[in-house]
């Protein structure tokens, strides 16, 4: 299966594998809700 991205990946803080886990329907990785990136 190939997937289409338009992230890329560079310096090592974020991995490929990171990505590609959150673009999974149903992930189950802290952080990646919308509530994560509210503003206080």
């Amino acid at each position: 299966m190939t997937t289409l991205s338009h992230i890329t990946t560079s310096g090592g803080l974020i991995s490929a594998a990171f990505i590609e886990n959150i673009r999974e329907a149903g992930s189950r990785q802290r952080g990646i809700e919308p509530a994560s990136f509210a503003l206080p």
